[in-house]
């Protein structure tokens, strides 16, 4: 250090102001300097022109959430430091716009942006600066519902048979969540298409991985309730001894519950079952039934059954069945109104063996002999009984086992 000097005077050449006033100078960017020093008595001394070379910028190393997609037709980007591996004393941080150089935000936190390209800067200790990390976000449209294609199925009979198929979803971002709600707010699926459920309003809401969530309105999906096709009755028509009851059955019952009634306004209902199989009361008149079938808020159509009464005792016994386990027509059955007692039906086969016998008319056969089944052809049966009289009753038939 020089002797005798009062006054020390840097300048900075580039545009000639003083940046110091001690013999040393430090902390300066780079540039061209050079000191002028005096003292009391006038003497002048100006140095050399002296140039500070430029320093490079000392990295950092950070870490940052980043999304750079702004979802929904809205402002939701964002780029978040979360994170420095080192010391980062002295350092400054902002971010510009790549465009504009305008000053968006100081610090390491930027939010809520939208279409654009921007610089996160920073200036480290000894002022050099940086452009650390260059980002551009793009902005996706919202997503669009297409109910153009949408099929609504409508439930029937309250069987919970509706849906909704056919909406389309455009522009969507990622992986997608549905939740479909009814008119309560419960819960109802999670998939794209509903169904099936039971008639109502329904409401979808759809949300993408961009958080974009839509809400289409209330679909509502109608019910469609009417007649459905009259049950088939074995028989329209009965004819009875008096003082018996009366048979009456459904061919193929279908789900549902059967009714009995002797009026067709549900006024006087005698029986109602799921099996279509009816035994009525003792009757000692000629009586009409009507039968209906009813199933989730829909019916058939109502179909009488008129049963008439006579003083005779009465046999049916098919002509031919078939036993070949496809549920019709399967075991020979004998209808029989009017008996009292001492009831025996017995089958013999063309050679005179007998193959069948039984004292429960109500059993029937089922076209086995000796446990294996038994041959085409035609059978001779015999009935005995007394009637209701006590007269004896003698009936003889031919039956075609069939298969």
């Amino acid at each position: 250090m020089a002797a005798n000097v009062d006054t020390w005077i840097w300048t900075a050449l580039a545009d000639g102001s003083m940046v110091g006033n001690a013999a040393d100078l430090v902390g300066m960017p780079q540039g061209r300097y050079q000191l002028t020093a005096t003292n009391s008595m006038g003497c002048r001394y100006t140095s050399r022109i002296i140039e500070v070379p430029a320093s490079g910028f000392r990295d950092v190393s950070y870490t940052a959430q980043r999304s750079f997609k702004a979802t929904c037709a809205t402002n939701n980007a964002f780029f978040d430091v979360t994170g420095f591996s080192g010391d980062t004393s002295g350092y400054r941080f902002w971010f510009t716009d790549s465009v504009t150089g305008s000053l968006l935000a100081k610090g390491t936190a930027l939010r809520d942006l939208g279409a654009g390209t921007f610089h996160f800067r920073a200036s480290d200790p000894q002022g050099c600066e940086k452009i650390v990390e260059s980002f551009t976000v793009i902005a996706l449209p919202k997503p669009v519902i297409d109910l153009s294609g949408m099929v609504v199925r409508p439930d029937h009979c309250d069987f919970a048979q509706g849906g909704i198929s056919g909406i389309r979803l455009n522009g969507l971002a990622g992986p997608t969540a549905y939740a479909w709600t009814d008119a309560g707010g419960r819960e109802m699926g999670n998939a794209l298409n509903l169904g099936p459920v039971k008639s109502g309003e329904y409401t979808l809401r759809v949300t993408d991985a961009g958080t974009c969530t839509l809400v289409p309105g209330p679909i509502t999906i109608g019910n469609q309730n009417g007649l459905l096709e009259a049950p088939g009755l074995s028989s329209t028509g009965l004819t009875i001894p008096r003082n018996t009851a009366a048979h009456i059955e459904v061919i193929r019952p279908d789900t549902g519950t059967y009714v009995l009634a002797l009026d067709s306004a549900f006024f006087d209902v005698v029986d109602r079952n799921t099996t279509g199989s009816f035994q009525t009361a003792i009757l000692r008149n000629d009586t009409t039934f009507f039968v209906t079938r009813l199933a989730g808020a829909c019916r058939t159509p109502w179909v009488a059954v008129h049963v008439q009464v006579v003083d005779e005792t009465i046999i049916y016994v098919p002509n031919a069945f078939t036993p070949n386990g496809d549920g019709l027509n399967d075991r020979l059955r004998v209808r029989v109104y009017g008996l009292a007692d001492q009831a025996s039906f017995v089958i013999y086969d063309r050679w005179g063996e007998k193959v069948f016998g039984t004292t429960d008319l109500g059993a029937g056969w089922d076209g086995n002999y000796k446990g294996s089944p038994g041959p085409v052809g035609t059978y001779t049966w015999y009935l005995t009984a007394r009637d209701v009289r006590g007269a004896p009753v003698n009936r003889r038939g031919t039956v075609t086992l069939m298969r």
